[in-house]
């Protein structure tokens, strides 16, 4: 995904977006051109991993998503919400994270040319949990990127 978006954005373009990710937001979701703005959206949050900003995002985009019912939609928006997880993954509640390992096409993220280390995230992540409860939370990991298919 990301490939095609590094062509066609303007150095002015991300410029904007990385001062003011929250402007301008399109929900048409009928309209193509919403799509590649969200992609130019999560590229710059990719880029400058603006982890809060991500998580704003994606509880938006995904309520709205969900609301539409449109599987169509949901579905090529999808990696755009696996990208907003990543990039927000500091700021994701415990349920969220296990959501994100059990439920997202992680695999998004590995296929990506430029690969961003998922493991890497997780072991900060895990570092970050108190000591007694970072084995249950590493076993939670383990049991949702198993059930996830």
């Amino acid at each position: 995904m990301f490939d095609i978006i590094r062509d066609n954005i303007s150095a002015k373009e991300e410029a904007i977006l990385a001062r003011d990710m929250m402007k301008n937001i399109s929900y048409d979701f009928g309209n193509k051109d919403t799509l590649v703005a969200w992609q130019k959206r999560v590229w710059v949050l990719v880029r400058y991993q603006k982890s809060l900003w991500a998580y704003q995002l994606l509880r938006e985009l995904s309520g709205r998503l969900q609301k539409t019912g449109n599987q169509s939609i949901q579905a090529s928006y999808e990696p755009i919400l696996v990208w907003l997880s990543y990039v927000a993954f500091d700021e994701l509640v415990q349920e969220e994270l296990l959501t994100f390992f059990k439920a997202s096409n992680i695999g998004i993220i590995f296929n990506d040319q430029d690969y961003y280390d998922l493991s890497r995230l997780l072991r900060l992540r895990l570092s970050l949990e108190p000591m007694e409860a970072r084995d249950k939370l590493r076993e939670k990991i383990f049991n949702a990127l198993h059930a996830n298919e």
